[in-house]
């Protein structure tokens, strides 16, 4: 049996994809597969109907996300709109309630700023600006923060940021790197897992968290570096730091047979180089048990 463990949920996007690539069926342990996640699916939905603005579905799952009063109510009388006239788009739908004074102002209001949320945004543009805009524009990690505890809240804008980092690394890799291009990427990804995913699962991911009480033969423990493991928030508080240092020990420990730990020099953030350190926590295992090897080269 064989698992990849890391400190954040985020690290698993380019675990999943580098599985994926190479038809390796995987199976997360007490988490979600990155595309799935619910934070990554409602910025998903912003791209999909920038795409395609007849996109119902897409306009559902964001109409009230974030929360604008809109609601159930709201919906229906909207959806009733379009099925009378199918052939208009989701704005041309809302500017029909607009003009013909349909809603209280706070609901008026409401959906006018969710059409100004579209404004000069085209599926021909880099989807890595479009996810920004929209984030800045819907207010979307304020909304996260005052719905969410904080480390769940935290944990969602980490894989915001890794959907930027993934279309930022999408676009560096193809010439042709527009909205569609992106959310074809991303469905091709998503049919890949559905075929690889049958019972014969090779390898497990995981965090650490949800690696405590299970063992496996081989064990990959990814991003051991400062401001990962230990996360950059615990290095100044000593118990916070201790915590870390339990984590990493349940991560080796968690081996029967053989185990491998690994760090990058560089990580890509928000589309910044960062020049990554080695963990504190490497530098305390005795040499005497271990083999290194630079990959980098």
């Amino acid at each position: 049996s064989n698992a990849i463990l890391y400190r954040s949920h985020f690290q698993s996007r380019a675990i999943e994809e580098a599985l994926i690539r190479f038809s390796i069926p995987y199976k997360i342990i007490g988490g979600i597969q990155f595309y799935d996640r619910q934070e990554i699916k409602d910025i998903i939905a912003y791209l999909r109907l920038i795409l395609n603005p007849f996109d119902r579905l897409a306009f559902l799952r964001i109409i009230n996300t974030p929360t604008r009063g809109l609601g159930p109510k709201f919906e229906e009388d909207y959806l009733n709109q379009w099925d009378e006239q199918p052939f208009l788009n989701f704005k041309e739908i809302a500017q029909n309630f607009i003009e013909n004074n349909q809603l209280t102002k706070n609901k008026l209001d409401q959906l006018k700023s969710f059409l100004e949320i579209f404004n000069d945004l085209s599926d021909k543009d880099k989807a890595s600006n479009i996810i920004t805009q929209i984030i800045s524009r819907t207010n979307y990690f304020s909304y996260l923060d005052q719905n969410f505890e904080k480390e769940d809240s935290q944990s969602k804008k980490d894989n915001i940021k890794e959907l930027i980092n993934s279309a930022i690394f999408f676009e560096k890799n193809n010439s042709s790197f527009s909205v569609k291009e992106f959310l074809e990427e991303i469905s091709l990804l998503q049919e890949l897992i559905n075929s690889n995913n049958s019972n014969n699962t090779q390898v497990y991911l995981m965090t650490f968290h949800a690696a405590k009480g299970l063992e496996f033969d081989n064990v990959m423990i990814s991003g051991v570096e400062e401001g990962i493991l230990p996360s950059s928030h615990s290095t100044y508080i000593h118990e916070s730091l201790e915590e870390e240092r339990r984590l990493m020990y349940v991560g080796i420990t968690r081996a029967r047979e053989r185990l491998l730990i690994s760090y990058t020099m560089h990580r890509t953030i928000y589309g910044q180089i960062s020049n990554q350190k080695p963990s504190r926590f490497i530098n305390e295992l005795p040499d005497i048990y271990i083999k290194k090897d630079d990959c980098s080269k």
